[in-house]
């Protein structure tokens, strides 16, 4: 055990290093310094990092990226053998949100969603939205739905879209809610620009 007298030379001595490196340049003291970066590599990193931003329609949004909205958020399975997100079979819905990320000064064409309904009762809706970032609001900007109990896989669209060009006053995002006999395979944006 150190007596309070060696713990208090120990910090001094930390503290004389630390300062003394600092003034004799051996840390660099703007921290986008770290970590050296020579010439050759800076220049790779700026190619890729303008490759990865670059964007192409359509915008896919898979089952996967879906989550709960708190409702219930137990009430559904992800099956990864399959793809798609369905009810838990306890006879209750939940519902479901994912980002959207077009980018800005895009303008969406078409809504799509791949979706299964097999129930003769309920249809499935699937809806894209933004919400303005000052005051809250969320408005639908499209939607598609199932009509009755099918037995396949259904590609659902629609070209009617509500302000269809991506401002950055917004955020987008696509939600659904699932039932037991539905399942959600993806959503996807078609669009133009920018």
């Amino acid at each position: 055990m150190m007596t309070r007298s060696a713990r208090c030379i120990v910090r001094l001595s930390l503290l004389s290093v630390l300062v003394i490196g600092l003034a004799t340049g051996v840390w660099a003291s703007n921290l986008n310094d770290f970590p050296p970066i020579d010439d050759d590599s800076s220049e790779a990193a700026a190619d890729f990092e303008f490759d990865q931003r670059e964007y192409t329609s359509p915008m896919l949004v898979p089952a996967a990226a879906f989550h709960s909205d708190g409702g219930d958020p137990d009430a559904f399975n992800f099956y990864f053998n399959y793809g798609y997100i369905a009810g838990d079979g306890d006879g209750t819905s939940t519902c479901m949100y994912a980002p959207l990320n077009v980018p800005l000064g895009a303008t969406i064409t078409y809504f799509y969603a791949n979706m299964f309904d097999n129930n003769g009762t309920l249809d499935m809706s699937v809806y894209l939205r933004r919400v303005n970032k000052d005051t809250g609001n969320s408005d639908i900007m499209a939607s598609v739905a199932s009509t009755g109990a099918d037995t396949s896989i259904d590609a659902l669209y629609t070209s009617s879209i509500t302000e269809p060009l991506i401002v950055w006053q917004y955020a987008y995002f696509v939600t659904s809610c699932i039932h037991d006999d539905f399942r959600l395979y993806n959503a996807r944006v078609y669009f133009d620009g920018p």
